[in-house]
């Protein structure tokens, strides 16, 4: 009879977490990442920043008519990089011829 009694208090006090249902396994496959000196591309992030720059400025104003560089390009002294609206000067040039008669 003991045994008896000691059987049903081991069943009753069982763990009452059997009802949950149970989480399935995720089965992952992992790779050992090794250094690969045949591949052709590589892609980095980061910020590009100048060594030099050199400040660029008209003897006149005006809006930029053209562009002739291009960001990054090399430019040697003398080179044309862009070039102004002749708009505004002309005008300027008849009002002057203008007044001069």
């Amino acid at each position: 009879m003991s045994f008896l009694c000691t059987l049903l208090m081991l069943v009753s006090c069982g763990d009452e977490k059997k009802n949950e249902t149970e989480k399935p396994v995720v089965r992952v496959q992992t790779e050992v990442v090794e250094y690969a000196s045949n591949c052709d591309e590589r892609d980095y992030v980061g910020v590009v920043e100048e060594q030099s720059a050199t400040s660029v400025s008209f003897t006149g104003s005006g809006t930029v008519a053209r562009v002739c560089v291009s960001a990054g390009q090399h430019v040697s002294k003398g080179q044309l990089i862009a070039e102004l609206d002749k708009t505004q000067a002309n005008n300027a040039v008849a009002m002057a011829e203008a007044m001069m008669t």
